[in-house]
């Protein structure tokens, strides 16, 4: 069996993967990063609604808890396993998420307050 001469292969290791707008780190480490700040961040908002704010939590706040919780662990393997389809749902919730403070924010400066 024969390759094309054109064909090139993966090299993880080319500057195309670093990213130099921030102490020149590699893609990895930073999807890293982001995996451990979310975890921590999710700690924490669980922690302080459930102790400033119990009585309203619910059905709503467990679902998307738990579907955070998932997504960030899928987000984990993903990182660690190198397999890039289990970062889809952390980034569709992500997306899901912004779509969801912009569409607040935007209710919130129309004057559409319930």
């Amino acid at each position: 069996m024969t390759f094309c001469s054109t064909m090139s292969f993966f090299d993880p290791n080319d500057q195309a993967y670093y990213h130099t707008g921030c102490c020149d780190t590699h893609v990895t480490k930073a999807a890293w990063y982001v995996a451990i700040t979310s975890a921590v961040s999710l700690v924490f908002r669980t922690s302080i609604v459930i102790a400033f704010n119990g009585k309203d939590w619910n059905l709503y706040a467990s679902v998307f808890t738990c579907a955070d919780l998932i997504c960030i662990l899928l987000l984990i393997a993903g990182v660690y396993s190198e397999i890039r389809h289990l970062l889809l749902p952390y980034l569709i919730v992500q997306i899901f998420g912004a779509g969801k403070i912009m569409y607040v924010t935007g209710l919130q400066l129309s004057g559409e307050r319930n």
